[in-house]
């Protein structure tokens, strides 16, 4: 293979969807490979998703991002620019020595954390890290909504974390279907708590409910209500 990117997808159209926004071509235009064809699996279980390998123009950089206007949906430049100054100063201000690089994504900005106290964010199950994330999220909600979602992520912690959380959000989801005894997970942020949620809807029967109050709250997976139920 030469020079290129991965792409993934449900399927092969969405990945080439991914390979078309990232790369600002229509997909008719992309020479692509396939790595690995995808399996929608049952109830949600050994699904895999479709991987395909992109040749690039000579010259291009395989890792550069694609500029705001080849994004769909992505916000405003001014609103990304505020995203980005303002976790910089928070960062500051809390005295964390970390930089910030911060791109564009469909419907909102990534902001990738950097340096010699990343570990301080990651520590106590990435505590900090959300605690971050939502902080920046409300008062982005409050200020700039055109700046969309805000993803803070330190160096792959946020893809093992939630690879972690889907994981554990399984395994719950099988018992229950197994036993009919409720699970319980927790406690849980925002972010995470709305992982178990998406999760536990591949299984038919069951259901979720967060219970707390706070910031943290645990997630309880357990049968659905039969219909006519309370």
């Amino acid at each position: 293979m030469g020079t290129g990117r991965e792409f993934e997808g449900k399927s092969l159209g969405e990945a080439l969807r991914a390979a078309a926004d990232a790369l600002g071509r229509p997909p008719r235009e992309i020479d692509y490979e396939v790595l690995a064809e995808g399996r929608r699996g049952m109830f949600g279980l050994g699904a895999r998703r479709v991987r395909i390998w992109v040749d690039l123009p000579e010259g291009a950089d395989p890792t550069a991002e694609p500029p705001a206007d080849l994004v769909p949906g992505a916000p405003p430049a001014e609103d990304v620019a505020w995203a980005d100054e303002t976790i910089r100063t928070v960062l500051h201000r809390i005295g964390l020595e970390i930089s910030v690089h911060t791109t564009v994504i469909a419907g909102g900005v990534r902001a990738e954390l950097l340096g010699p106290d990343r570990k301080l964010l990651t520590a106590r199950d990435g505590e900090l890290l959300a605690a971050l994330q939502f902080l920046l999220t409300r008062m982005a909600r409050q200020t700039r909504p055109g700046v969309g979602r805000v993803v803070i992520e330190c160096k792959g912690y946020r893809d093992q974390r939630d690879r972690e959380v889907i994981g554990r959000a399984r395994d719950a989801a099988r018992h229950v279907a197994r036993t009919g005894e409720m699970r319980t997970l927790g406690p849980m942020n925002p972010y995470e708590r709305r992982l178990v949620h998406v999760t536990v809807q591949e299984f038919p029967g069951l259901a979720t409910r967060s219970v707390g109050e706070g910031f943290l709250k645990t997630v309880e997976v357990l049968l659905a209500p039969a219909k006519g139920e309370a």
